[in-house]
């Protein structure tokens, strides 16, 4: 499992150099919030499209470790063209370019963890154990970026250097899951995999309309975190320890996730995510008064929204993989990240970057609690008794 642990340290490290902090860089560019919001939304949008289609070619290739790695490698040799985007129109199509032939590496490389797993005959709960390295290369990249930017690195930091190293990483993503040992096509998958029957699977749709309206309202954390906590009078090192803390408590529950959900069942699940995301958008947008209060309010609201993420995750997953055959694994999971990663996220980025613009932090903030009150009632409907299914090949 050495190379997929890898694969995630290196993809995670690269999204932690570009998602939280190419943004904030940009805007200290002199490019707009609205801006950089209609760019993350039009990465978002191609996502909706593009995935699919890798994941369909990965259900059918001989080698679907080899769409990982080409989509990885494609993220990498994006990102140039995001460092000399000089206008928003540039900017807008730079990013959509890389929703198309970027965002399918970690779809198809948990859809990979698990058929090696069920190949080995173990169980599927392990999959948060493995992905938890993702985590913790997210977490480094992201406690680094903070420690040079509050040392005076900013300038060091400004578009085009910061996404050298994320391209370096994206890289060594690509190397790593291509020498990883693992199974080819499902046998069952030797005709063409049929969309239409993943629409026809209730319990499937109801999933993934959860990961659509739960991610909506997590991009705004990730996409503006950086300024928005710099509103709230906190430094670069305070947010960027904030975003670790976040990170530490998502890996001890992704580590976990298993475990718990065999406990409490996929419901109970679904419904506490749900419910703790929207508790910490309300905490994001009081103003506690100081900059000591907000920032220890900060650190907490941080940990929840990581509580929520790091528990999400592989808990859809698992109910997706109950949901659909192994023939259809790469497919449906693509379209999770097409749909809920993809649509969702360009819902809650541009939302959060609008109502920035026009009603400031705690507006922000507080447009993200009706996709979490929708993502409770949704998570009450995908499952249809509080126990999930059977949570091994």
């Amino acid at each position: 499992m050495l190379p997929f642990y890898l694969t995630y340290i290196f993809a995670f490290a690269a999204s932690g150099l570009f998602g939280p902090l190419v943004p904030a860089a940009l805007l200290n560019a002199g490019f707009t919030a609205g801006a950089v919001a209609n760019a993350v939304a039009a990465q978002n949008t191609v996502r909706v499209i593009a995935p699919t289609l890798w994941g369909r070619m990965a259900d059918r290739s001989a080698q679907p470790k080899l769409i990982a790695a080409g989509s990885f490698a494609f993220g990498a040799l994006c990102y140039a063209l995001i460092a000399y985007a000089g206008t928003p129109l540039w900017l807008a199509l730079a990013y959509a370019v890389l929703g198309f032939g970027g965002s399918s590496g970690v779809p198809v490389t948990d859809g990979l963890v698990l058929s090696t797993l069920e190949r080995r005959n173990e169980d599927r709960a392990r999959f948060g154990r493995v992905r938890v390295f993702g985590t913790l290369g997210f977490a480094l990249s992201t406690l680094a970026v903070g420690v040079i930017r509050d040392r005076g690195g900013e300038l060091r930091l400004m578009p085009p250097q910061v996404l050298y190293p994320a391209a370096v990483l994206a890289l060594a993503a690509a190397v790593c899951v291509a020498t990883a040992r693992a199974p080819g096509a499902h046998t069952a998958a030797a005709g063409a995999t049929r969309f239409l029957d993943l629409a026809k699977n209730r319990r499937y749709l109801l999933l993934l309309a959860f990961a659509f309206f739960h991610w909506a309202s997590h991009m705004t954390y990730t996409v503006f975190v950086v300024p928005l906590g710099e509103a709230r009078g906190l430094s670069a090192l305070v947010v960027a320890v904030s975003i670790v803390v976040g990170l530490l408590v998502e890996a001890v529950l992704m580590r976990q996730s298993g475990r718990v959900q065999r406990r409490i069942g996929g419901r109970a699940a679904l419904l506490f995510t749900g419910a703790v995301g929207g508790l910490r958008w309300i905490g994001f947008a009081i103003d506690f008064g100081s900059p000591e209060a907000n920032a220890a309010a900060f650190l907490f609201f941080s940990a929840c929204h990581g509580l929520s993420f790091g528990f999400f995750y592989p808990v859809i997953v698992s109910l997706i993989a109950d949901a659909v055959g192994a023939e259809r694994r790469h497919s449906a999971l693509s379209v999770v990240f097409a749909i809920a990663f993809g649509l969702g996220g360009a819902a809650g980025a541009s939302a959060g970057g609008h109502l920035l613009e026009a009603y400031g932090t705690g507006g922000a903030w507080l447009a993200m609690v009706p996709f979490s009150i929708v993502a409770v009632v949704l998570g009450w409907r995908a499952t249809d008794s509080p126990h999930p299914t059977a949570q091994s090949a």
